[in-house]
């Protein structure tokens, strides 16, 4: 994360028991360097929560953000998994078959929303 890359696996890499909030909280609260202050309510800092809506928002997952991750439907854990290596803001990031093992119906909204991300 901190030399620029990030990258997704096949098989999610998500805490189970965290909402999707608290996920992409956590992650860019490391990122900004006030991971380690676990005194801090994660999402205590506006610039921390101006970004958690927006990467939820972008990757479909407003409707989820309360829910545990292990609850979510398998689209929408791969979605959230994509919007956690972005709030990384890496340089190049890695995608190892992010549609793998989706549902037909899942699948166009996961390529949907890599297709729309940032060339740059």
């Amino acid at each position: 994360m901190r030399r620029g890359l990030a990258r997704t696996f096949q098989i999610n890499q998500l805490f189970p028991d965290l909402t999707p909030l608290e996920t992409i909280g956590l992650a860019i609260s490391e990122r900004m360097g006030v991971g380690a202050q676990w005194w801090r309510v994660v999402g205590s800092s506006p610039a921390v929560v101006a970004e958690m809506v927006e990467l939820l928002d972008r990757f479909h997952l407003t409707d989820a953000m309360y829910e545990r991750t292990g609850n979510l439907p398998y689209g929408k854990q791969r979605l959230l998994e994509i919007a956690l290596a972005i709030a990384c803001r890496p340089r190049v990031l890695l995608l190892d078959e992010p549609a793998a093992g989706v549902p037909d119906d899942e699948r166009h909204e996961i390529l949907a929303t890599v297709a729309a991300l940032p060339a740059d």
